[in-house]
């Protein structure tokens, strides 16, 4: 019988600004670190009633570190903040580069920013501008992803998509960001890009219409193990912490049109190795699973979350309604059944899909929730830290040999 764990929040942090986008290091000498990306559309002077100009989209970059030194102690320190045009999305490498993590965001403006992650004198840690690249003129860049999501740095790439419904591929390397290739994907705004982490010569994107904003935290107890979830939402802007827990070569992107296109970067991108249509309406939200080759999930505006299998999508393998829209998709870093769904007009979910990915034809039960918030849930990503564990070194203390204690493998 399926069962959902109780959460709890931890600590609640005003953005001021709308958050939209979070995420936890995954380098594990600086997994204590997140970054909460925020969106505001400001009003025109038009709107204010002074002549008219184009709409201001203006964000920030907040870095966070988290340390639990006793019950009484807020475990989210903002140890940084960067002004930024409004951020749509951002993602660390999986691994580092020269030995540093490397961040890249999404802007309003059509650039992809890249920052490293440093130690700083006083024992903290700070982010750095290493680079930025502009998509296209009169163009938001809507999302991004890297190739590194199995762990492997050899040939990295970073590919996004933008709002004048192309693709983009570009490398990366110690000086930067270089474009490699551009093509028109969709008549329509490309709202999510992802690779697929088992061939690289492969990767997904997807097309929406829709707006961003705020930020949370979750973890909850599964299977007597704890499961952490950093969440974002849209409605006051704060952070809240809350206790809880060979393969198809594609490109794939959707579209508004409800259409999942695949492309293989090997052949280029004059036309389409599949189209899809199983979506009803715009899809926002797409993964591929790290841990289990040809799988991947995808999410809607239609309010499912599909599973495909990579190398068959005629037929997802299970259908989800999850409600409200699903925006946002994570698998677990370690645990290939869990995935992580920020829905919305519904609040956020983890689902348990292991009969699905043993092709049983069973359900993907939610197992946890949180619903405490009356606004819209657009960011959320997993923690690999363990909750109520010795409090984490500093990434100089790690680097010189002290752990961060003990470890759940459900994280």
């Amino acid at each position: 019988m399926a069962w959902r764990s109780r959460t709890r929040s931890l600590q609640v942090f005003d953005t001021e600004l709308s958050a939209d986008a979070v995420e936890w290091c995954p380098v594990p000498q600086w997994d204590n670190v997140l970054v909460c990306g925020t969106y505001q559309l400001q009003k025109t002077p038009d709107e204010a009633g002074v002549g008219s100009a184009s709409p201001s989209r203006v964000g920030r970059v907040y870095l966070f570190q988290f340390r639990q030194e006793g019950a009484l102690c807020p475990p989210l320190t903002e140890v940084q903040r960067i002004d930024t045009p409004a951020i749509l999305d951002m993602k660390w490498c999986h691994v580092p580069v020269s030995g540093l993590p490397l961040l890249g965001t999404a802007t309003a403006t059509g650039e992809l920013q890249l920052y490293r992650l440093i130690d700083t004198q006083e024992g903290s840690c700070a982010l750095e501008v290493l680079s930025s690249l502009e998509l296209g003129p009169d163009r938001l860049a809507l999302s991004l992803d890297w190739s590194t999501g199995r762990g492997d740095s050899s040939g990295m790439r970073v590919v996004s998509s933008d709002s004048a419904g192309c693709v983009n591929v570009l490398s990366v390397g110690e000086a930067g960001l270089t474009a490699v290739s551009q093509w028109k994907a969709h008549d329509f705004e490309a709202w999510i890009s992802a690779f697929s982490y088992w061939d690289t010569q492969g990767l997904y994107s997807l097309v929406l219409f829709g707006f961003l904003f705020r930020v949370g935290f979750m973890s909850a107890p599964l299977n007597a193990a704890p499961l952490a979830a950093l969440l974002a939402d849209l409605s006051p802007a704060r952070v809240t912490l809350c206790a809880s827990v060979s393969p198809s070569v594609c490109c794939v992107s959707g579209g508004d049109d409800c259409k999942l296109k695949g492309w293989d970067l090997r052949i280029g991108p004059s036309s389409p190795t599949f189209t899809s249509k199983r979506h009803t309406m715009g899809v926002c939200s797409i993964h591929s699973n790290p841990h289990r080759e040809h799988i991947l999930a995808t999410g809607s505006y239609d309010e499912q979350v599909l599973l495909w299998d990579g190398r068959s999508l005629r037929q997802p393998l299970n259908e989800s309604p999850l409600g409200g829209g699903v925006w946002r998709l994570k698998w677990h870093p370690t645990q290939e059944h869990l995935l992580l769904a920020a829905c919305m007009h519904n609040d956020f979910h983890i689902l348990h899909c292991q009969q699905a990915l043993d092709g049983d034809g069973g359900a993907c039960p939610v197992v946890a929730s949180y619903i405490l918030h009356n606004s819209l849930a657009y960011g959320a990503d997993w923690s690999r830290l363990a909750l109520g564990g010795p409090p984490p070194s500093s990434p100089r203390e790690k680097a010189e040999g002290e752990g961060p204690g003990p470890r759940s493998g459900v994280t």
